[in-house]
């Protein structure tokens, strides 16, 4: 985890880069946004290049003196690449313009959902320019675009089942959440929303149920069964305190429940949940390897 103590950082990696950082394994590596940026920063090698997405000026400020005592490249969205043009396609993806280091990437279809995978393409396809470039060769549009064909991640706002739609989002930090939020709304405005949500015990979990409740209409809490798991009391009496504390309360969802684990809280999502609604499992989904097909084979069994 992190970037000092991460076992990819026993190779001496001449290409790095960085998408966001959040509050995460905070007794592990730091209590602080800054904190945190220093340990990810570790794996910065001499003479390396880096790509990077964020844009929040702490992390950057942390990059850029690591940058200059490694004698990096230092490589920014925004500015040395970019998304030229994002254009969704429904519930199908993207259509992609990228502007890389080297060249354009015009016409390119993205299979994913979620307002961050074109950025995440992105700083993808600028890594493979400057891994190629060493070698004194360069991204083939073609093939590119190829290995984009049928192109999926489990977890990342993946839908698993329709009617009602149901969707596996493994959002297990405050920002991977905000984004899950936005999506929702992006893709599936006023429908009701039914969420199962467990979450890890170092995770800033108290700013993710604050915003998880904002977007539930029935909001169902849960443990993954991991031993890290936040215990299901805890998470709870979590939601209560945002709860008694929210100023609006009619943005609060109007019923909350306490379910053992993710199968059985998918089984009672199911009973409440109807054809036109929305079901979205988040937080700290565990076990992704196997979790689409069992969604699926519940799904079969209570309809």
């Amino acid at each position: 985890m992190g970037g000092r103590w991460d076992a990819t950082n026993a190779a001496d990696a001449v290409l790095v880069g960085f998408t966001g950082v959040s509050l995460e394994h905070t007794d592990i590596l730091g209590s602080t946004i800054e904190e945190i940026a220093g340990e990810k920063v570790e794996v910065i090698k001499d003479g390396s290049s880096v790509a990077v997405l964020t844009g929040d000026p702490k992390v950057l400020k942390v990059i850029n003196e690591k940058v200059r005592k490694k004698n990096a490249k230092l490589y920014l969205s925004g500015k040395d690449f970019k998304v030229a043009r994002a254009q969704k396609t429904g519930l199908e993806g993207w259509d992609l313009d990228i502007k890389g280091i080297s060249q354009e990437y015009n016409g390119l279809d993205l299979g994913v959902l979620g307002d961050y995978q074109p950025l995440n393409l992105s700083l993808a396809v600028t890594l493979a320019e400057l891994y190629l470039k060493l070698q004194d060769r360069s991204v083939d549009l073609v093939r590119l675009k190829g290995s984009l064909d049928d192109f999926h991640i489990k977890g990342r706002f993946q839908i698993l089942a329709e009617q009602p739609a149901i969707i596996a989002d493994a959002s297990h930090n405050p920002e991977g959440i905000k984004n899950f939020i936005k999506n929702v709304n992006g893709y599936f405005k006023d429908k009701k929303v039914i969420v199962i949500f467990a979450v890890l015990k170092d995770k800033d979990h108290r700013a993710m149920i604050k915003d998880i409740l904002k977007i539930s209409d029935a909001l169902i809490l849960t443990s993954s069964l991991h031993s890290r798991s936040l215990g299901l009391e805890e998470l709870a009496s979590e939601a209560l305190e945002e709860i008694n504390k929210a100023k609006n309360k009619d943005k609060m969802p109007s019923d909350i429940y306490k379910i053992d684990n993710i199968e059985n809280s998918l089984k009672f999502g199911l009973k409440i949940s109807g054809s036109n609604d929305i079901m979205c499992i988040t937080g700290s989904i565990t076990n992704l390897e196997n979790f689409d097909s069992m969604v699926k084979n519940l799904v079969k069994k209570e309809r």
